[in-house]
């Protein structure tokens, strides 16, 4: 009796085991939009949608702005050329959809389910219940992918995801976007729909489905437009000068002086305002508010609490022999070899024992060789005494006004003996690869410096870039709008793209999450329209009260305005303002 009880224990259990896997349906193999392109979704293939057309979508001010400003040359910009269909598109796109799965290799269970779409990156959606990356990971076009069973439905939330677009008309989706995907299979056909939440730019969630249908008979590779990723034919991308435009040009339309929105009203009739009602316009009763004339105003996005800030201190693996160390006060990158350690900035006096434990746990006990640091302030400098003598004094390497700066300031970091630079760069060997130390000096101040491995492939950039705030360039430290444009600049002369435009060289900036290429050429353009807004305004004669009435930064606050900063966009906009008015 109590071998039949255990016998029908184990049934029980293994029968329950078998239901429940039974209930996940297989979604493997290739599929594609009904018809050529998929019968709803036209208006989406080819060209794309028209600028101007923003109805049946969430925009909020924010979004709107960043509609409005765009143009169709800025993927004619080299670092654009090679964009993909980012991943809150790709299923919308014109695409086929090929779903496999991979399996760990001990236990043979399902580990990750792939995605590979024709226009876009290759997904991997991780069905083993691992945790997303910490927010200061790299971002990818792709983002980053786990999923799990509700049922018969596939459920898969990305997060991590790159700015990118909801149609191909500058409809935006910031880097804060979170997307959720409900696959559901019906028989020989598969329904996605997709959910997009985005603080920055959408008011409210954006809802929209598109279907497949099971294709028994898959379509040759015929060459782009019609290569699958999975075809046999390489994908290539050779970024070219498709424009006489000066090199650093960004192509966008100042707030009001986009002509193809009048021309968009006007084709289709209807009043200027209704492309810009944003969520009003998703609902049945947006007819009977044009019929009305009844304009609504947007909101802008509440101040978002940058994710860096809520990290702590905490290290992650960039690449090679590089490490990241964040929470430090500023990021603190380390190189790990044979020969000892080597810090690119220290962060703050307070946090120098915490970050000497962190390095312990990377480094074990390997010395500190040398510090370089790639500015004065103490957020960057104010380590450089307790992790100076961290096994035996460290060689310190900066621009000579670094060295000046702090002297000025009476900083302990000034008691150190330092080997400074003046030139365009200093170069040293270290851990069996060449680090360029490359002046950038008059971005943030007249003692800038870029640093870059480049066995790693990797540029610390410093101040140079900060993901969480607007560029700090001050005036009497010496720093410039101009030199802060000149040096993102020179960050994209270095950086080149793996494949599809990211990946390849990373870029550890001063505060926040890792770039690439990709995400220097969006800074560099947002930097870029900001300076382009103002020069505009400084030319018509306005006022520094009339230009921040205008809100030159809404399109941007939510990603850069950090809550409580001391550096906010009003005072970005200033700076600018201040220093372009003082060169006329």
């Amino acid at each position: 009796m109590l071998r039949l009880t255990l016998l029908s224990i184990a049934c029980t259990v293994a029968c329950t085991a078998s239901t429940a896997a039974l209930a996940q349906l297989d979604f493997s193999g290739e599929w594609e939009h009904p018809g050529m392109f998929g019968h709803e979704d036209v208006p989406d293939r080819g060209q794309g949608p028209e600028i101007g057309d923003y109805m049946g979508l969430p925009l909020n001010a924010a979004g709107l702005r960043k509609a409005e400003s765009y143009s169709g040359s800025w993927l004619g910009v080299p670092e654009h050329q090679c964009t993909p269909h980012p991943a809150a598109y790709q299923t919308w796109g014109p695409n086929t959809l090929v779903i496999g799965k991979l399996y760990e290799p001990v236990q043979r269970v399902v580990q990750a389910i792939t995605l590979d779409g024709t226009f876009g990156l290759d997904r991997i959606v991780w069905m083993d219940g691992r945790p997303h990356p910490p927010a200061s990971a790299l971002h990818t076009f792709t983002g980053y992918s786990t999923g799990h069973w509700e049922g018969d439905t596939l459920v898969v939330e990305t997060t991590h995801m790159k700015m990118g677009w909801l149609r191909r008309n500058g409809t935006p989706t910031s880097e804060r976007a979170k997307m959720t995907e409900y696959f559901e299979r019906f028989d020989d056909y598969v329904l996605v729909t997709t959910i997009i939440e985005d603080p920055v730019y959408l008011s409210e969630p954006f809802v929209r489905t598109t279907e497949y249908e099971m294709s028994v008979r898959p379509v040759p590779v015929l060459g782009y437009p019609f290569t699958r990723n999975d075809g046999p034919t390489f994908y290539r991308c050779f970024p070219s000068e498709e424009t006489i435009a000066e090199k650093g040009y960004v192509p966008h339309n100042l707030p009001g002086e986009n002509t193809l929105l009048d021309d968009f009203a006007q084709k289709h009739g209807i009043p200027r305002w209704v492309m810009g009602n944003g969520a009003a316009s998703m609902y049945p009763e947006f007819t009977q508010q044009i019929a009305r004339d009844d304009a609504v105003t947007l909101d802008a996005p509440a101040a978002l609490t940058p994710p860096a800030a809520e990290s702590g201190l905490q290290s992650i693996h960039v690449k090679d022999q590089l490490w990241l160390i964040t929470g430090a006060g500023a990021n603190i990158a380390v190189q790990v070899g044979e020969e000892g350690v080597l810090l690119v900035n220290t962060g703050t006096a307070a946090m120098a024992e915490a970050v000497r434990e962190e390095i312990r746990s990377i480094a074990g006990d390997k010395p500190v060789r040398y510090i370089i640091n790639t500015q004065w302030s103490d957020e960057h400098t104010g380590g450089n005494v307790p992790l100076a003598d961290f096994g035996q004094h460290a060689a310190i390497l900066a621009h000579e006004n670094v060295g000046l700066r702090l002297a000025e300031a009476g900083a302990a970091a000034s008691s150190l003996e330092m080997e400074t630079y003046y030139g365009d760069n200093k170069m040293i060997y270290f851990n069996g690869e060449v680090i360029e130390v490359i002046k950038v000096a008059g971005a943030r101040t007249d003692g800038d410096s870029l640093v870059f491995f480049r066995g790693s492939d990797v540029v610390v950039a410093g101040d140079v870039i900060d993901t969480i705030r607007f560029p700090r360039s001050v005036s009497d430290e010496g720093g410039s709008i101009t030199g802060e444009i000149a040096a993102l600049n020179r960050i994209l002369d270095i950086t080149v793209a793996e494949t599809r435009g990211q990946g390849g060289t990373i870029v550890i900036p001063g505060h926040g999450r890792l770039y690439d290429e990709a995400d220097v050429a969006e800074y560099r353009d947002m930097v870029t329209i900001v300076r382009d807004r103002v020069q505009n305004a400084v030319a018509k004669g306005s006022s520094l009260a009339e230009l921040q009435a205008s809100q030159p930064v809404l399109d941007y606050a939510g990603v850069f305005g950090a809550p409580g900063s001391d550096w906010t966009g009003d005072d970005f906009v200033e700076a600018i303002y201040l220093q372009l008015k003082g060169a006329q």
